[in-house]
């Protein structure tokens, strides 16, 4: 069990190590007359992190710089805007605006989450410029934090976890924004699959039609909520197709056949229950532990995935603990 949005005191300003997040359940309740969707989802950070470095400095100008791993020119996972259409600038702008005290800062984002991929790391990333920018204003205030964040997007909530559990496994409902930290800790691990192409999450809601049958989240509730010492076993391997499940798995496969192409690598090397995270185009399958996902992984690239990870999930102290012991 490790540490998520880990914040460090730099010479210059801040830096903030970001999680991914895998949905472990996702339904789509109804659209709304706004054009969003309620949903009911069950999310976990995970150890693939982003690292955001913050240098606030005079004025109002932003030099935003993003370092991504290398890659083919075409690749969409790495294809990341380094203007003001990026969360990041978006959530630095927003608590400036909503503080009425303009601000500069110097940015650099290393990345390693693929963007389109339904991991969360565009929404964990403007959670970080959020916090980041409060603290520049010496304003670290969690109500503005959280609002800033719905706005902004409906996954960044989460990682801003809350101020008595943190940011953990979590319930989200709404459009997402409304999150409720969960009280359990497994020590779950996962092998965390993204092919070459990426999903568009307003095309996949496109092609949603509600079931005839809505699911509901509380079987996996009640195993992540069950502690700390709940074996990861009997989420892994169990027989209750409600568990593990995800309402755009469906029409994000009718996008792409890589949704499908990576479930059956999955199945292929013993893991069925395999589903895809929020609305893809990743996808992911519990491991009993580091070294079983290590194979699995290594399997995965063999079979023509372009990325595999081997991930556990990160907990974390409340931002205001990690600011404390940083000031």
């Amino acid at each position: 069990m490790t540490v998520a949005m880990l914040i460090e005191r730099t010479d210059r300003g801040l830096s903030i190590r970001t999680p991914a997040k895998l949905n472990l359940f996702l339904e789509v309740l109804a659209k709304r007359a706004d054009g969003y969707h309620e949903i009911d989802t069950v999310m976990c950070p995970v150890s693939l992190l982003d690292q955001l470095h913050f240098e606030p400095g005079p004025g109002d100008q932003i030099d935003f710089t993003i370092h991504c791993p290398s890659a083919p020119a075409a690749d969409p996972a790495w294809q990341i805007p380094a203007d003001e259409t990026n969360l990041v600038v978006k959530a630095w702008r927003s608590v400036a605006l909503a503080l009425g005290q303009p601000a500069g800062c110097r940015i650099v984002l290393d990345k390693q989450i693929p963007a389109a991929a339904g991991l969360g790391g565009g929404s964990a990333d403007a959670a970080a410029a959020i916090v980041a920018a409060l603290v520049a204003h010496d304003r670290w205030d969690r109500t503005l934090a959280t609002q800033i964040a719905s706005r902004l997007g409906s996954d960044i909530p989460l990682f801003l976890g809350d101020h008595q559990s943190g940011i953990g496994l979590a319930r989200a409902t709404g459009r997402g924004e409304h999150v409720e930290i969960l009280s359990g800790r497994p020590p779950l691990c996962f092998v965390i699959s993204h092919p070459p192409v990426g999903s568009s999450t307003a095309e996949v809601y496109k092609l949603w039609r509600l079931g005839h049958r809505i699911r509901s989240s509380k079987d996996v509730l009640a195993l992540c909520n069950d502690g700390s010492n709940h074996p990861t076993s009997d989420l892994a391997a169990s027989s209750c197709p409600e568990q593990l499940y995800n309402a755009l798995q469906s029409p994000a496969s009718q996008l792409t056949d890589w949704i499908a192409r990576q479930l059956e690598a999955f199945a292929r090397l013993g893991k069925p229950k395999a589903i895809m995270s929020g609305s893809g185009s990743a996808c992911f399958a519990i491991v009993n532990n580091l070294d079983e996902g290590h194979v699995i992984a290594k399997n995965m690239i063999e079979l023509g995935l372009p990325r595999a990870y081997v991930a556990t999930a990160w907990y974390a102290a409340p931002i205001e603990q990690q600011l404390e012991r940083i000031t």
